[in-house]
C-alpha cells in the first residue's frame, strides 16, 4: 500500500510549517543579537563621549592654566623693562598696564574654561543620548524578535492547519465494511466477533 498524495500534501504542510518557524526563530535570534549589538556599540560611545567630555574641561583647565603663566611672565617682563627705566612699577601707568594684562588674562581663562564646559556638556548630552538609544536599540531588537517569533508560529500553525485541512477534505474516509445483519454471511462470521 503506497502514500497518496493527501498524505504527500500533508507531509509538505508540516515541513513548510516546520521551515517558516525555523526560519522565524532564526530572524528572531539574528534581531536580538542585533539588538544586543547596538546596546554594546551605543554604551561605548556614550562611555568615550564622556572621556571626551572629562577631556574637554581638563584641556581648557590646561589652557587656562598656560595663559595665566605667560600673563604673569607677561607682566613681570612689563615690571623688569619699567624698573631699568627708572619708573616706579607699583604706580601710575606701569601699575594700570600690569592690572589691565592681569584683567585681560582673568578675562580669558574664564572664557577658555567656560567653552571647555560648554563642549563638555555637549559630549555630555550626546553620552545619555547614546545611552538612551543603546536601550531603545536593545529593547526594539527584542521586541522585534519576539514578533517575528509571533508571526511566525502562527504562520506555521496556519500552514500546518492547512495542510491537515486538506488532507481530511480531500482524503476518502476510512471505510468500516456493513454487515447485513439479515444475511446468512454474518452469522457465519459472527463468530469472529468477541464480545
Amino acid at each position: 500500500m503506497g502514500i497518496d498524495a493527501g498524505t504527500y500534501s500533508l507531509m509538505g504542510g508540516i515541513g513548510s510549517g516546520v521551515a517558516t518557524a525555523g526560519n522565524a526563530y532564526t530572524q528572531a535570534n539574528a534581531m536580538r543579537l542585533q539588538g544586543d549589538y547596538s546596546r554594546r556599540m551605543g554604551n561605548l560611545n556614550a562611555r568615550m563621549a564622556g572621556i571626551q567630555a572629562d577631556d574637554a574641561i581638563w584641556a581648557g583647565d590646561q589652557e587656562a592654566q598656560r595663559l595665566g603663566i605667560r600673563t604673569r611672565q607677561l607682566i613681570g617682563e612689563q615690571r623688569a623693562s619699567a624698573a631699568a627705566q627708572g619708573v616706579n612699577v607699583n604706580s601710575g601707568s606701569p601699575l594700570s598696564l600690569q592690572a589691565n594684562a592681569a584683567a585681560l588674562s582673568a578675562l580669558d581663562q574664564a572664557t577658555i574654561r567656560n567653552n571647555a564646559w560648554k563642549q563638555a556638556m555637549g559630549l555630555k548630552m550626546q553620552q545619555s543620548s547614546d545611552y538612551a538609544r543603546a536601550n531603545m536599540a536593545y529593547s526594539a531588537g527584542r521586541s522585534n524578535a519576539n514578533s517575528t517569533l509571533l508571526a511566525g508560529g502562527t504562520n506555521a500553525l496556519g500552514r500546518i492547519g492547512d495542510a491537515a485541512y486538506n488532507y481530511y477534505r480531500y482524503t476518502p474516509p476510512m471505510t468500516v465494511p456493513s454487515y447485513d445483519l439479515s444475511s446468512k454471511n454474518y452469522l457465519e462470521n459472527s463468530s469472529q466477533w468477541s464480545w
